[in-house]
């Protein structure tokens, strides 16, 4: 099998897929899901340029640092907003702010580090969400819910990092067809992960009531 071609083609489904997604989430006006549209535009912009310049001009930019960066910022963001931690706004800033520090100072920039802490710890919010969810919202029906998807979206590309991070990327380090399998992995798991934000755009399209369960959920408090 030619995994190499595997790598290619689950790169531009990916970035394809960011773009449709994005597309797609231009019409969301809710604070939460605008979080994630431009998630969705830092992404594909970030891959966009990395391809470019690596196909075309055999460079290689270092554009995945930049996109953590910002990853983590914009989640801490979003999760803060549908876990309802609005009254920790100086701590969530505090949490960014440090962040991006020790990305600096400790891991001095390294994709690998940033990518595994950034996948266990949305891993655990995602997860966190679904305790929320299960425990408090009371969702007639959870697949008519975006949060629904756009969290599941998160879990598995976020759980499957993780794997990905501590498996395929070690013996990538061996040998070079490893490296492209791993890569491979990580692009389908981008690929699932943007289609699953693009099916909550479209169902927030259709049923732009959707937040209201949410506001339900302020009520009881």
């Amino acid at each position: 099998m030619d995994y190499t071609l595997y790598y290619y083609i689950a790169a531009f489904l990916m970035l394809l897929s960011s773009g449709i997604a994005f597309f797609i989430g231009l019409r969301q006006s809710a604070g939460t899901l605008r979080v994630v549209v431009i998630y969705l535009l830092v992404s594909f912009l970030s891959d966009l340029i990395f391809r470019i310049a690596y196909i075309f001009f055999d460079f290689y930019i270092k554009t995945g640092v930049f996109f953590r960066l910002v990853e983590f910022v914009l989640l801490i963001e979003f999760y803060s907003l549908i876990l309802q931690l609005k009254k920790l706004t100086i701590f969530k800033r505090f949490i960014q702010v440090i962040s991006v520090v020790l990305y600096i100072v400790i891991f001095e920039f390294d994709l690998t580090l940033m990518r595994t802490t950034n996948s266990v710890f949305f891993s655990l919010l995602s997860t966190g969400f679904f305790i929320k969810m299960i425990m408090e919202m009371k969702v007639n029906d959870p697949l008519k819910f975006p949060l629904f998807w756009i969290n599941a979206a998160f879990l598995v590309y976020f759980s499957g990092s993780v794997f990905f991070s501590l498996s395929f990327d070690i013996l990538g380090r061996l040998h070079e067809m490893s490296a492209v399998l791993s890569f491979g992995f990580h692009n389908t798991l981008g690929l699932a992960k943007n289609i699953l934000i693009a099916i909550a755009f479209w169902i927030s399209y259709k049923h732009s009531d959707w937040d209201k369960s949410l506001l339900e959920i302020k009520e009881r408090k």
